[in-house]
């Protein structure tokens, strides 16, 4: 079973925060079993977005264009 360690904890959170401070959007890929408590625990997932979650690296990029191509349509839609 996957572990995730404080300092890995706490890598994690700076980068989220980091990402959310230049408003980005972050994904967070096959986090599951004690690594999810362990961030859960910590409060990093209150910090991603409702769908920011995925099993797979596949998942994640799928999530991504979905995300971007939702964007370029409300962008769309301003424009006309």
């Amino acid at each position: 079973m996957p572990l995730i360690g404080v300092t890995a904890s706490l890598a994690i959170e700076n980068m989220v925060k980091e990402a959310r401070d230049k408003r980005r959007d972050v994904f967070l890929v096959g986090a599951h079993g004690r690594v999810e408590e362990r961030l859960q625990r910590l409060d990093i997932l209150k910090m991603l977005s409702q769908g920011s979650f995925a099993i797979t690296r596949l998942d994640a990029l799928q999530l991504g264009l979905d995300l971007i191509q939702s964007r370029y349509q409300e962008r769309e839609t301003v424009i006309r």
